[in-house]
Parts: structure tokens; C-alpha cells; sequence
């Protein structure tokens, strides 16, 4: 009969399998556009199975299967918002001592240490604690159900009123080329670079170059998302990734008749990105990416393996970059064929072709001259050279676009300037973009010194569309 009841106690602490699904289910109402079912599924699995081996090593130790859950909860609790907790504190405390990891990791073995022992010589029966949790995380996770309901019912974006479809206007193709991390005028002379030659050669073209153009924000992925939406974002730390795929931008143009073109490192409008890339999380990593193990092996694997001389971890490292170098320098090549192949391929249709470079960003890998650099010039030197040699790519690329398609419209512009992550404090001019222009009439009124990329296509559907949208206060989101 106490066998039978230890059983039943046992049973009851369902809270041990409600968390990962918890946790699971809150991350994919945040990324359920970017999450396949299967791959939640498969890894709710790993995440039981794991949970499962913890609570039977845990058994062994306090001979209680109820201690070893709750221990084995509070150390899952913790795996799964270390992420969030510690970018929380590094908002709070800056780069202060409480937020490094030599302090953070002697923290967390002394309080689960002191937990276990706590937990062991306690005689307590955690029965309220049981039905509190298990209750709590039943409600968390229908609250999270009901929002995934929800948000897929309403994910298809509705224009709204003041977006009228313009009937009556000529429909020009469009070609939006960004240049990755691209310097504007003033932050290249910072550098004591002056790139004015390249910008009188976009003059001589036609473009109209914006003066002062600033980004909102100095992450690709939130200036991408906020410029397409037209709009700021509501949360900088998730919206970024919801947002980019289905836009209101991509909505009007694809109710005005146009096909939508993707030659990015993004998803957009049911597009899977052109080519592969690993700068950004994708799928259930975008979830996993805030779990402890995950932040410990991004943050300190490497400066372990060269701190202890481990072989075997620096090969790998090694081998690692080696191949994200090979990745690099096909990614833009493979870009650039498709935006020439798109410029070529006449449909009948209007279009929006899309075509996003990761030059002349990090890492640098040629000279003005199309040859390897020299890792001897310093990181600014190394960007300056990429920067030239970005600048001969966009040249032709622009060159074959106006002659095949004369009547194309052509905006060349980058998502934020010059971006040095290791400076302190975080220097304004990483927002400092370029921003150019080219309508076949050449009537460019309308942008302004000043333009912020949140503004850039409210004034093109304004210009060219016959549309009367208001136009938002520019400003840099840190």
C-alpha cells in the first residue's frame, strides 16, 4: 500500500513535464512563424528525456522521488531563463562585475549547492508547492495556447484604411539593394576616408543621395523589420523576427499585382532566404538561444579552449570558421548572380526584387582590387578595403539594372553604418547610413536630410503610389 501511494506521489508532480512544455509553447508564440511543429515536437522530446535522466540520477542521491523532481525542476528553471535573467541584469548593471560570468558561475554552484542540502535534511512534503505548480503552469500554458491561437488567426496583416490600392499607377519595378553595416558619408570620415567618389558617381547615374540618413536601429534585423512594417517596433527583443516575414510594405505591394522577389538572408513573404546563413538564430534555436548552456557555450567556449589549451576544441573552432569563411565568400557572389538573373527575367508582372549583401559588414575579405586581405591591417583598414571593393559590385550591379530596366526604380542603401560591438560606450555613428535614390524621372522631392530607413518606403508609396501617409519622427533606438 505505501509503495502503491509513493507511486501515486509520484504521478502527481506533473509540474516536471508542464515546464519544458511551458517553456516550449511561450517560445513559439514569440517565433511561431519561424518554428516548424516537427522540430518543436522533436525537441519537447529531448527536453523529457533530459529531464527524465536528472530526475533519476537525483533519485539515487536523496532517495525521495519527490526531492529529486523538485531539485531537477529548480536546475530546469534555471537552464531555461538564464538567458532572459542575465540580459535583464546586463540592462540594469551594464558590464559591472554581477553580470561576468566569474562571478555569476561560483554563484550558481553555491546556491545549488546550498539547495541540495537544504532540499536533502528538510522533511518537508512539498504538497502545497505541488498543486501550486502544477496549477500555475496548466494556466501559463492555456494563456500561451489561446495567444498561438490568436496570433495565427490574425497573422495575415489587412491594410488599413489610409492604404488605398492605387489603381491608376504606373507599376514600376523596384529594386531595393542593401549593402550590409555601409558607412554614410560622415561616419567614413571619421575613418579619414572620403567616399565622396563613389557617391558623385551615383549623381552622375541619376541617384539622389539623402544627406545626413540615419538607421533606426543599429541591429539588421530590427532595422530590417522596422523599415518593411513601416513602423517602430513594439519589442525590440522578439518583434524583429515576427515582423520581417509578413510586412505591411510586402501586403500593399502584393495586393498592387507586383511578385515579390527574395534575394536575402531573410524570410519574407513565405520565401525562405536565398542562401544560408548563421548570424542570426533560426528555427527552435531561436528559443534554445536564451537557455544557460547555450549562452555558456557561445560566450566562453572558445575563451576556455584557448585558455586550457584544449586541442581537440581548438581544431574544432578552427574548422568552424574556416567553413563560415567559405560560406561568406559564396553568399554575396550567389546574391549577386541572382539579383543579375532577376534583372534579366521579364515576367510581364511588376516587381519588388530584394537583394540584401553582407558587405561590406564583418568579415572583411577583400581589397579595392578583389584580392584576400591582409590580416595585417588593422580591423578599420581591413573595412575601408571591403568597402571599395563593395563599392565596384553595387556599381555593375546598378549599371545592369538601369540599362536592362530603364524604367526600374533603385534604392541603394545599407541597414546602419559601421557597427564596432567592442566599444564603449556605443558610439552614435554606427547609425549613420547611406541612402540613395534613383526614380527614372528623376523627381526625388520629398526625401530630406535627415531620413530615418522607418520613412523610406512611406515616401516611396507616397511618391509613386499616390498614397498620403504621415511620416514618423527619425530617430536612433538603442
Amino acid at each position: 500500500m505505501r509503495k502503491k501511494r509513493k507511486f501515486l506521489q509520484f504521478q502527481n508532480e506533473f509540474f516536471i513535464l508542464l515546464l519544458p512544455v511551458f517553456f516550449l509553447l511561450h517560445g513559439y508564440s514569440e517565433y511561431f512563424e519561424s518554428i516548424k511543429i516537427a522540430d518543436l515536437l522533436l525537441l519537447l522530446l529531448q527536453y523529457v528525456l533530459i529531464t527524465g535522466a536528472i530526475c533519476v540520477l537525483f533519485y539515487y542521491v536523496f532517495r525521495s522521488s519527490r526531492k529529486a523532481i523538485f531539485f531537477t525542476f529548480f536546475i530546469m528553471v534555471f537552464h531555461f531563463i538564464f538567458g532572459s535573467l542575465h540580459d535583464s541584469l546586463k540592462e540594469f548593471f551594464g558590464e559591472r562585475f554581477i553580470v561576468q560570468y566569474k562571478f555569476i558561475l561560483p554563484f550558481i554552484l553555491i546556491f545549488f549547492t546550498a539547495l541540495f542540502f537544504l532540499i536533502k535534511r528538510r522533511r518537508w512534503t512539498f504538497n502545497r508547492a505541488t498543486t501550486y505548480l502544477n496549477i500555475l503552469l496548466a494556466l501559463l500554458i492555456l494563456i500561451d495556447a489561446v495567444w498561438v491561437v490568436i496570433k495565427k488567426t490574425n497573422s495575415s496583416i489587412k491594410l488599413p484604411d489610409e492604404l488605398a490600392i492605387c489603381k491608376s499607377c504606373q507599376k514600376q519595378d523596384i529594386y531595393l539593394i542593401i549593402a550590409d553595416g555601409y558607412g554614410g558619408l560622415r561616419q567614413l570620415k571619421q575613418f579619414s576616408f572620403d567616399n565622396s567618389e563613389f557617391e558623385n558617381y551615383l549623381k552622375s547615374r541619376g541617384f539622389f543621395i539623402t544627406d545626413s540618413s540615419i538607421s533606426n536601429y543599429a541591429a539588421t534585423i530590427f532595422s530590417m523589420a522596422s523599415m518593411f512594417n513601416m513602423d517602430y517596433l513594439p519589442k525590440m527583443n522578439t518583434q524583429g523576427h515576427e515582423i520581417i516575414n509578413e510586412t505591411l510594405f510586402f501586403k500593399y505591394l502584393a495586393s498592387s499585382g507586383y511578385e515579390i522577389k527574395n534575394h536575402s538572408i531573410f524570410k519574407i513573404w513565405d520565401q525562405y532566404p536565398y542562401v544560408d546563413i548563421r548570424h542570426f538564430p533560426t528555427g527552435t534555436g531561436l528559443i534554445t538561444n536564451h537557455t544557460f548552456l547555450s549562452r555558456l557555450r557561445r560566450d566562453l567556449r572558445a575563451s576556455v579552449a584557448t585558455s586550457l589549451n584544449i586541442k581537440p576544441e581548438l581544431e574544432r573552432v578552427k574548422n568552424l570558421k574556416k567553413k563560415e569563411l567559405s560560406v561568406e565568400l559564396t553568399r554575396d557572389s550567389l546574391i549577386m548572380d541572382g539579383l543579375l538573373k532577376e534583372v534579366m527575367n521579364k515576367t510581364g508582372k511588376p516587381k519588388f526584387v530584394y537583394a540584401h549583401f553582407n558587405m561590406p559588414h564583418y568579415p572583411y575579405l577583400f581589397d579595392k582590387n578583389g584580392e584576400r586581405l591582409n590580416d595585417t591591417l588593422s580591423k578599420q583598414q581591413q573595412y575601408i578595403e571591403y568597402l571599395q571593393y563593395a563599392n565596384k559590385k553595387i556599381s555593375f550591379a546598378i549599371e545592369q539594372i538601369q540599362t536592362t530596366s530603364q524604367n526600374a526604380i533603385i534604392m541603394f542603401m545599407s541597414d546602419h553604418g559601421h557597427r564596432n560591438d567592442d566599444e564603449k560606450p556605443l558610439n552614435p555613428s554606427r547609425f549613420l547610413n547611406i541612402n540613395a535614390v534613383y526614380f527614372p524621372d528623376r523627381e526625388h522631392e520629398g526625401f530630406y536630410k535627415g531620413i530615418s530607413n522607418v520613412n523610406q518606403l512611406r515616401i516611396l508609396l507616397n511618391k509613386k503610389f499616390e498614397q498620403d501617409l504621415e511620416l514618423l519622427k527619425d530617430s536612433a533606438v538603442y
